[in-house]
């Protein structure tokens, strides 16, 4: 019996067993042990039902299994739907995402957070390393090193020599 489309592997049916019995944590135990990948979004959205703290280990445990896996992305929003913006933002640096990592402290952090400050410089850096110069001195000036935006200005053309110069004088420099 039983109908639908693919059948459980012997691990998903004890795990669906537990979980239909209540015993949450011995779902997850048994979902986390069948392997080293993620588990199945299902199972980890299920674990919802074993409360916030369960929830949040097996999440915290998914996000690090997708990392290993180079699924940062995926990890960071899992990282997020427990609130934890640094982690997150750890996830995103780690896979190169430094981008996304700059917008989602800017979006999430206090403006003197210096967890936003970090990011900022290292895009900056990232920015500079790829030849973008007015990207990295918009992301130098983002966190409050006008000087370096200047310098990055001044690398590389004489229009970049003027806007260096607006930005000095802007700043004070």
């Amino acid at each position: 019996g039983g109908g639908g489309g693919g059948a459980f592997r012997p691990a998903e049916r004890a795990a669906c067993a537990a979980m239909f019995r209540g015993d949450y944590v011995a779902a997850a135990r048994i979902m986390l042990g069948s392997g080293d990948g993620p588990i199945p979004p299902d199972f980890l959205a299920a674990c919802v039902g074993g409360g916030r703290e369960l929830y949040a280990s097996v999440a915290r445990e998914q996000a690090d299994r997708l990392e290993r896996r180079g699924e940062h992305q995926r990890a960071a929003l899992l990282h997020l739907s427990l609130h934890d913006v640094v982690n997150a933002l750890g996830s995103l640096r780690r896979g190169g995402f430094i981008r996304d990592a700059a917008a989602l402290a800017a979006a999430r952090l206090h403006p003197g957070d210096e967890a936003l400050v970090a990011v900022r410089r290292e895009l900056a850096a990232a920015e500079e390393t790829r030849g973008g110069m007015e990207a990295a001195a918009k992301a130098h000036l983002a966190a409050g090193r006008p000087a370096a935006a200047v310098r990055a200005l001044t690398r590389r053309t004489l229009g970049g020599a003027r806007a260096a110069a607006e930005v000095a004088l802007t700043c004070g420099l």
